[in-house]
């Protein structure tokens, strides 16, 4: 995962997102230095678009995690 950095999220601010082992995140950073996550709903999930690089996808890593 060298396009992946792992930063530390407070316990109580994992827990009120409701992030799950197999959710999927979203960040963006903001024009003043934010750094906004969110999960990713199911309806998003469906409009994904596979660009057919299986190799580098994140979601590959996701789903292997669940079988």
């Amino acid at each position: 995962m060298d396009k992946f950095k792992f930063i530390p999220i407070p316990s109580e601010d994992y827990d009120a997102l409701g992030i799950k082992p197999n959710s999927v995140l979203e960040t963006r950073v903001t024009k003043d230095g934010s750094l906004i996550i969110r999960i990713v709903s199911d309806e998003d999930l469906d409009g994904l678009v596979c660009d057919s690089d299986c190799e580098g996808c994140p979601m590959i890593a996701v789903n292997s995690k669940n079988e």
